[in-house]
């Protein structure tokens, strides 16, 4: 049953580039595959943002919009500010904060690298999920890159994730 995709979940610092070489701790169902190298695709520290705005060129999607935003907080490590989607209002549905579409030409694979922390307050979101996905149609299709159902509190962690980009990929989108 997903009510909330997030209900308190702090993001500092996401960074796209692509995948050379070695082993990653964390690189999704690929770890043999890559360690970040090579040129930095993306970075986003979400400095200078004024409580509850999103970084220029992302968005709100589904239930829960008000509840995306940065917010004057260091929770999920790294420094303040991060983005943070908040339990109130409480809905029930589905919401996703998307990156702008992120060129990738040339690149065959990638690493997002981000810290997040996930707060499940006195144990009341128990069932829902939290994920990140990826898209190469801009967000006409969907694949989860990392995810898990909720039962406990989480982080602050940090995860390097690797995905492989197809061919014909021009950009990709983040959610």
């Amino acid at each position: 049953m997903e009510k909330n995709l997030f209900f308190f979940c702090l993001i500092y610092a996401m960074l796209i580039q692509p995948g050379v070489g070695q082993t990653l701790e964390n690189a999704g169902e690929n770890p043999e595959k890559t360690t970040p190298g090579g040129e930095l695709l993306f970075f986003e520290p979400f400095d200078n943002l004024p409580p509850g705005l999103l970084p220029n060129g992302w968005s709100r999607e589904g239930d829960g919009q008000q509840n995306w935003g940065a917010y004057n907080m260091d929770h999920a490590g790294g420094e303040a500010p991060q983005m943070r989607f908040y339990i109130h209002p409480i809905f029930e549905g589905t919401s996703y904060l998307l990156t702008p579409p992120i060129d990738i030409q040339e690149s065959q694979g990638l690493i997002l690298s981000l810290k997040n922390r996930v707060d499940n307050f006195a144990g009341l979101f128990e069932e829902d999920k939290v994920a990140v996905d990826y898209s190469f149609n801009d967000g006409g299709d969907w694949e989860e890159l990392w995810g898990f159902v909720v039962s406990r509190s989480r982080g602050p962690e940090e995860l390097n994730l690797y995905f492989e980009v197809p061919e014909s990929a021009e950009n990709v989108q983040i959610r």
